[in-house]
């Protein structure tokens, strides 16, 4: 029993919780505070223990995870704050270059200046405003509001600036509310946990809490990968 109490995971502390010998429960309660005081993440198994001759086989009911969840939702945070980042980028060239030396255009604004000026996807850019540059960031460092772009067919461009298109601020904000909402409820699911200590029905209660909160994070995460492609949208891009 102690064998199987302990190997049930490797990256944290899982604990079986059933109807069983006193010895068995108190064994599975000592590893439940082992993992409390010990500041890991508890995975909690809530099982019931049928009698079988002199064999007792486990049928699981419920699984609380916190450790997986709190991974899913720093992924969602993560991204949020990374969208939110390019809303600053309120005005540019309308068109984005790869790593390459010369640099290519690999993406255009549709209906854009620089696509209405001329600029197509593919074209090496060899020189900004009389200046040579080998990279994309040459290009994104030059402050004028007008760029006049010399390719590697010797054609030149000229750009100006313009308002960009960005993801919507407005539902941002209203992401980045929601995912500080989730994680206030998981904080308040760890806070529980910790409490429950070996009551396998505040545990399945839990388990059930857990399940909703993924489900929440999941929506969010569908609602911030729709934006994006609304965004995406507005630009052609070479793998197009």
């Amino acid at each position: 029993m102690n064998q199987i109490l302990r190997s049930a995971s490797t990256a944290s502390v899982a604990v079986f919780l059933f109807s069983g010998p006193c010895w068995a429960q108190g064994e599975a309660a000592a590893l439940w505070r082992q993992g409390i005081a010990g500041g890991k993440d508890v995975a909690v198994l809530a099982a019931a223990w049928r009698p079988q001759g002199l064999k007792f086989l486990p049928v699981i009911s419920n699984y609380l995870d916190l450790s997986q969840l709190e991974r899913k939702l720093n992924e969602l945070e993560s991204k949020i704050k990374m969208d939110l980042s390019f809303t600053k980028n309120t005005s540019g060239t309308g068109f984005y270059c790869n790593e390459k030396n010369p640099p290519a255009v690999n993406s255009l604004l549709i209906g854009g200046n620089a696509e209405q000026a001329g600029l197509n996807l593919g074209d090496e850019i060899v020189k900004v405003n009389g200046q040579n540059v080998t990279s994309y960031q040459q290009i994104d460092a030059v402050t004028e509001d007008v760029l006049q772009l010399t390719l590697a067919t010797e054609k030149t461009v000229t750009v100006r600036k313009q308002a960009l298109p960005t993801m919507s601020l407005e539902l941002l904000m209203q992401l980045a509310e929601e995912s500080q909402k989730c994680r206030r409820t998981l904080n308040e699911l760890r806070r529980q946990a910790a409490a429950a200590s070996a009551d396998p029905r505040a545990i399945a209660a839990l388990a059930g809490q857990s399940r909703t909160l993924d489900t929440r994070i999941t929506q969010l995460g569908d609602v911030l990968r729709e934006e994006l492609q609304r965004y995406l949208g507005t630009y052609r891009s070479a793998a197009s």
